[in-house]
């Protein structure tokens, strides 16, 4: 069997039609394989927006979540707020009102003071003046020990009196014997206070004679001691 020209071409027409054949093959193939990629790049991308939608929600939902508590504790504290506001508030009026309690109490005080110590000489003191203590003030001063009791405030009362005149010193031993000296004994000396009103009672007299015994001591204790500093401030100079 001869090769003609035509079977030479037949042939090449065939190698060619193969060859064609295996690169549209290879193209198919790269094409597919690109397709297919593309999917698998597509479903990643289509996941991930998924993720990032969820990733959203719950972020929203946590941020709204958030938004709620502050909102919540905002109103504890606004309602925090108005309870100290409230609590202060009648804290300032307990204190107002214990200021006034405390200033009517002082005037009391000071009224009983000028009863005490403007009702005229006492039992117990010498009618001259300065005031002094007559026999049963005296013998009263001794049996209860008075003039101890006098040295023991009268520290307290030389640094309440310093600079003032007699008169001023003896008005505020009065005022104090009658005062902070009886508030003193009823809570930390029931006993001796028992033994001055029994003292009074036994002779016929009011408490306050007695009460005025001590306090002419206890000026006579800071008068001396007044006029000892200014005998020393003299022979310093």
């Amino acid at each position: 069997m001869e090769f003609t020209i035509t079977h030479l071409v037949i042939l090449s027409f065939l190698g060619f039609v193969v060859t064609f054949l295996g690169f549209a093959v290879t193209i198919g193939t790269i094409l597919y394989n690109e397709g297919k990629r593309k999917g698998t790049v597509k479903a990643a991308l289509e996941k991930l927006a998924e993720e990032v939608a969820a990733l959203t929600k719950r972020v929203d939902k946590e941020v709204s979540g958030l938004t709620k508590r502050v909102e919540k504790l905002a109103e504890e504290v606004t309602a925090l707020t108005k309870r100290v506001d409230k609590e202060v508030a009648g804290l300032t009026k307990r204190v107002e009102k214990l200021a006034e309690e405390v200033a009517a109490l002082t005037k009391r005080v000071d009224k009983i003071y000028e009863i005490f110590f403007d009702r005229g000489v006492g039992k117990t003191l010498a009618d001259h003046s300065p005031l002094g203590l007559n026999d049963l003030g005296k013998k009263i001063a001794e049996e209860l020990d008075l003039e101890s009791l006098a040295e023991i405030h009268a520290p307290v009362m030389k640094a309440r009196t310093a600079k003032l005149n007699p008169y001023d010193v003896q008005r505020l031993c009065f005022k104090y014997v009658q005062n902070d000296l009886v508030a003193e004994l009823r809570e930390k000396s029931p006993e001796q206070f028992e033994d001055i009103s029994l003292m009074a009672y036994k002779h016929g007299i009011p408490r306050e004679d007695v009460l005025q015994i001590v306090g002419v001591l206890l000026r006579d204790s800071i008068l001396t001691s007044m006029e000892r500093s200014d005998s020393d401030s003299g022979v310093k100079e």
